[in-house]
């Protein structure tokens, strides 16, 4: 087993879990601050509705025992059921590419895609239930307004994700929601080893039909296939 291709691509994993919160959005907000459970069920009801989706991304990550930020462009494709893809193309080009059966991490510079199935990948209940919508979190996580007023400077929701258990491997995820476009716009969470994982979307797109073979890969000639256990 190649021990850098099973960190990347767990760590890709836990990324693309947390983050999967992006991909949901609210209800409107009026001059007054909801209901927290309203907010909640709007935003489930939002993700019932949406059958595919696709967004411009910028992924930060702050290293902590390296104290360095690496930042990554790319986009993202996300389509009911599990399936999404990663496309990077800043600072260098790879794909992240899951659907129901098998998993992809393709990095064409090195000439490797490591490989996995799917249900090994999401052995972890968190992340099946990241896929389910944003009700089902809070069997994992307590979820709260962020600060008293509930919203940032510029009038946006600011939700308080705490895990209730070690499983998710990250601390607090707040999640910044723009009431107007009706989306979250950022996502911050603090992993297991310290590092700061920040996401933004923007160039938001939902329902675009996208093809299920969007979501398929087959590695080009000459490229080393490492199956991950």
């Amino acid at each position: 087993m190649n021990a850098r291709g099973t960190w990347t691509l767990q760590r890709a994993l836990f990324v693309m879990a947390m983050t999967a919160l992006s991909l949901i959005g609210t209800r409107p907000a009026g001059a007054d601050l909801p209901p927290l459970p309203e907010v909640i069920a709007g935003i489930q009801r939002q993700y019932d509705g949406m059958t595919d989706l696709r967004a411009r991304f910028v992924q930060e990550i702050s290293l902590n025992t390296m104290q360095r930020t690496d930042r990554e462009e790319g986009t993202l494709y996300w389509k009911k059921p599990q399936r999404m893809l990663w496309d990077y193309d800043k600072p260098r080009v790879k794909k992240l590419i899951i659907n129901p059966r098998q998993a992809w991490l393709y990095i064409p510079e090195d000439q490797a895609a490591y490989t996995q199935k799917t249900g090994a990948l999401l052995k972890s209940q968190t992340a099946v239930r990241l896929f389910s919508g944003f009700s089902s979190l809070q069997e994992d996580f307590e979820i709260r307004f962020a600060q008293p007023s509930g919203k940032d400077r510029e009038g946006n929701y600011l939700l308080l994700l705490t895990p209730k258990g070690r499983e998710t491997g990250a601390s607090d995820i707040v999640v910044t929601v723009d009431p107007e476009r009706h989306l979250v716009i950022r996502c911050r969470f603090v992993d297991a080893y310290g590092n700061v994982t920040r996401l933004s979307l923007t160039q938001v797109q939902t329902d675009r039909r996208l093809p299920d073979r969007l979501f398929h890969f087959e590695p080009p000639p000459g490229v080393d296939v490492l199956p991950l256990p």
